[in-house]
């Protein structure tokens, strides 16, 4: 890949998403090149034919290197909530100085501690995101240079992934003519952070709630990290498939019926106003009842979260709605009802693009994951895991995207 330029593949549960950046000065990057084709041959986040799975990742590709003239062979790849545990660990380190006073070595030994923990054998760590020092039995520490103390220990917040699956991801991009040594598997929510929250957000803690066509997640951003993960098999075709399924008609004219007809609060429109479907009246009421009732599974697990967060810190103060079933008229105003709190929907920022892209709700995940490839390229010639660690704590620190 040259240097100037990065690629991502983002796998999404209804469509295969390839950008190519160009990289600026400082933090700047443009989408000069994106090809988009249907998901298939993935099923929930797994890989259930091979073949035709790298067909979908190649016609993508394709799409893009038609629009930059350029070949592409490594990509950062978007890994989503389906695939991802997450689990927080502390590792410390005895202070090497006589004097026990804490240097950059003690630092680098720490870390590399971080990046030798033992996960079991099924899982592969994907991210370790250190998230604060301690020193001693001194929690909170940002900066132990200069301290002086007998050990140093860092918490480390561990996102791992499936090995076998990260297997098959690999195998799937090989076959479409990629090389996967060089391919990077990125956690699709904690990309997706860089562009669609606020640094404030991130500061004060904001839930990023990413609705897709068959999983939501979240991921919750407090004091300027990533905090919590988590993911519930609900999405869009969720809905699709329950209006299908009530009203009796197919899949298709049920998609069509959610996005034009389709409202997430039914307390706030007529009773009266139908629609004609292929086989029937039916009042728009109607179907924003069979709307609400799948749209309260992820509001109830989303509830369950914030009050288990509750008891262990403070509960975040805004919820971002993104992805493509974020789009459901109502939503907004539903989710506020409800959770009693801030929500907004998300806007890509920090990247530039043609009119309709960063505005597409569908691909903020792909969009932050330019951004986390652009932060790998700033880090010049640190190496390692603590140039991860450094350059998105920058990120988060200064709201640089």
């Amino acid at each position: 890949m040259r240097s100037e330029l990065i690629s991502i593949i983002d796998l999404g549960g209804s469509k295969i998403v390839c950008l190519v950046g160009e990289a600026g000065r400082g933090h700047d990057i443009e989408v000069i090149g994106y090809g988009i084709s249907p998901t298939i041959g993935f099923q929930k986040g797994q890989v259930v034919d091979l073949k035709t799975a790298a067909n979908s990742v190649a016609a993508a590709v394709v799409a893009a290197e038609s629009m930059v003239d350029f070949r592409i062979s490594s990509v950062y790849m978007g890994v989503t909530g389906s695939q991802i545990s997450y689990f927080r660990k502390c590792v410390s380190v005895p202070v090497s100085s006589t004097g026990h006073s804490i240097t950059k070595t003690d630092i680098d030994r720490v870390m590399k501690a971080v990046s030798q923990i033992g996960v079991p054998s099924d899982r592969k760590i994907i991210h370790p995101l250190p998230i604060g020092f301690i020193v001693d039995d001194r929690e909170g520490i940002t900066n132990p240079i200069g301290m002086t103390g007998g050990r140093l220990g860092v918490l480390t917040n561990l996102i791992t992934g499936v090995t076998n699956t990260l297997k098959n991801y690999n195998r799937v991009l090989e076959m479409a003519g990629l090389d996967v040594d060089s391919c990077i598997p990125v956690y699709q929510m904690l990309a997706e952070g860089l562009v669609v929250l606020t640094p404030e957000e991130k500061k004060k803690g904001a839930l990023l709630l990413d609705i897709g066509a068959d999983i939501a997640q979240s991921a919750i951003f407090q004091n300027e990290w990533l905090t919590d993960a988590d993911h519930i098999m609900v999405g869009g075709e969720s809905i699709s498939r329950d209006i299908a399924s009530y009203f009796k008609i197919t899949y298709p004219e049920a998609e069509k019926i959610k996005k034009e007809n389709g409202y997430a609060f039914p307390g706030a429109i007529s009773k009266e106003a139908e629609v004609n479907l292929s086989n029937s009246k039916v009042t728009n009421f109607e179907i924003s009842e069979v709307i609400e009732a799948r749209l309260r599974d992820i509001i109830d697990w989303v509830k369950e979260k914030l009050d288990a967060y509750r008891t262990e810190s403070a509960v975040p103060e805004t919820l971002v709605l993104s992805g493509g079933g974020s789009q459901i008229r109502g939503l907004v105003a539903l989710m506020e009802r409800d959770l009693e709190m801030s929500v907004r929907l998300a806007v890509s920022s920090g990247i530039r693009a043609r009119p309709g892209l960063l505005e597409n709700p569908g691909l903020h995940s792909a969009l932050g994951l330019l951004a986390f490839g652009n932060i790998e390229r700033k880090k010049g010639e640190q190496k390692g895991f603590p140039a991860l660690v450094d350059a998105v704590k920058k990120v988060l620190d200064r709201g640089l995207l």
